[in-house]
């Protein structure tokens, strides 16, 4: 975080499969959000569990790592730390998703 503080205010942070690893996402968001200007904009790529490797599925929770069912848990992330507009992408089809992008703005 003290790089991104260096270049406070930025206007976009992108962040790629870090959701699963942070301890208290909400914190690390909200942390993200105080260092965004005005129209600053949080892009995290994800993938949902039932669509990740299945060695993944199996070893990230006894790791203290958490997977995710739906995209609203992860919207539900965001707005709790404060974003107030979000958004999510779905690359790929529905049936076997490639990957997931949340956007968040502030």
């Amino acid at each position: 975080m003290s790089a991104l503080r260096a270049g406070a205010p930025a206007d976009i942070v992108m962040a790629n499969h870090v959701l699963y690893f942070w301890r208290d996402p909400v914190a690390e968001m909200a942390q993200i959000r105080s260092l965004l200007g005005p129209r600053g904009l949080l892009a995290i790529g994800y993938q949902l569990k039932q669509n990740m490797p299945a060695m993944a599925q199996r070893r990230f929770p006894p790791a203290g790592h958490q997977l995710y069912d739906t995209d609203d848990e992860v919207t539900k992330l965001a707005t709790t730390a404060g974003f107030g507009s979000v958004k999510q992408i779905v690359k790929g089809s529905a049936d076997a998703p490639e990957g997931r992008v949340m956007l968040a703005t502030v």
